[in-house]
């Protein structure tokens, strides 16, 4: 399979993971088992870098944040998920600021 699926399945997952939560123990095994914070009303929202480090960790070491970044924006439009695009706080106000992290909405 190459890194492009396995960065789809993994973000399929995801999506699904955090639905019926409702306890504080519920959310505990949430991220005990992904090792991914989720945040949001709905734990719905993840950082790239978070996601990438699980993908790494967890699916394929080969997997970078780099790659992650080069990609959401191609998956974000397959699966329907927002990106919030965030940069270094040095690099605010410049033009052509290169995206550092992306806050991914998943539903």
């Amino acid at each position: 399979m190459d890194k492009l699926q396995l960065v789809i399945n993994a973000i399929q997952e995801l999506k699904s993971a955090p639905i019926g939560v409702n306890t504080e123990i519920e959310y505990k095994k949430l991220i005990n088992k992904y090792d991914v914070i989720f945040m949001g009303k709905s734990f719905n929202t993840i950082t790239s870098l978070e996601f990438a480090h699980y993908l790494k960790e967890q699916v394929d070491t080969s997997i970078t944040h780099e790659y992650i970044l080069e990609v959401l924006p191609q998956i974000s439009q397959m699966l329907k998920l927002k990106l919030e695009t965030q940069i270094k706080v040095e690099d605010v106000g410049k033009a052509n600021s290169k995206t550092a992290n992306y806050l991914i909405q998943l539903f």
